[in-house]
């Protein structure tokens, strides 16, 4: 009698004969070669919030916190709905608005910085109540913001952020839904 378990297989440290068997290393050294998957990590934003302040002109909220981990960023992919608020003197149909994902809040206006890591940003000047952003990093120039592959040290108070910047007169907000997928190695996976 076999018995199957209907569950994920968890593999985390699988050694590959194959690479091990093609470094060379001296005679006082051993060397072990660990295989360390590709994550696609998918988030669904459904009436995700974010508020922008008249007082600095941008704003942002945390979607999650990332792990603690050396993380190397292979791809984003960003297909969001986002709706402007329409408070008279904030964000209507004919305002301007810049949006970006970064790894924290924006501090300032133009985004920049931390703000923009995970994708650069991008500038939205359509006469309309709502935005298609869209957006892959895999179209943006080596060494830009958002560019990939993007590489973030290990850090307790890492997140990703959508953050948002609009010149305006009265606080308001933006509404986002859709999709943001993050295609990333955990370069310490499996490590204590």
């Amino acid at each position: 009698m076999t018995l199957k378990i209907n569950q994920p297989v968890l593999a985390t440290l699988i050694e590959d004969g194959a690479s091990s068997s093609d470094i060379t290393a001296a005679s006082n050294v051993a060397a072990k070669v660990e295989s360390h998957s590709v994550k696609r990590l998918t988030f669904t934003l459904t009436d995700l919030v974010v508020n922008v302040a008249e007082a600095d002109d941008y704003g942002g909220t945390k979607i999650a916190d990332l792990p603690d981990r050396n993380l190397l960023i292979l791809a984003v992919e960003i297909d969001l709905s986002v709706s402007k608020g329409l408070t008279t003197n904030g964000i209507i149909d004919t305002t301007d608005v810049s949006l970006a994902l970064g790894t924290t809040a924006p501090s300032a206006t133009p985004l920049a910085g931390s703000a923009i890591n995970f994708s650069d940003t991008q500038s939205f000047t359509a006469t309309e109540e709502t935005i298609a952003y869209q957006f892959n990093n895999n179209d943006i120039a080596d060494g830009d913001p958002g560019a990939v592959p993007g590489k973030f040290a290990d850090s307790a108070t890492r997140a990703i952020w959508l953050n948002a910047a609009a010149s305006i007169t009265a606080d308001d907000t933006l509404t986002a839904n859709g999709t943001i997928t993050v295609v990333y190695v955990d370069c310490l996976n499996g490590i204590s």
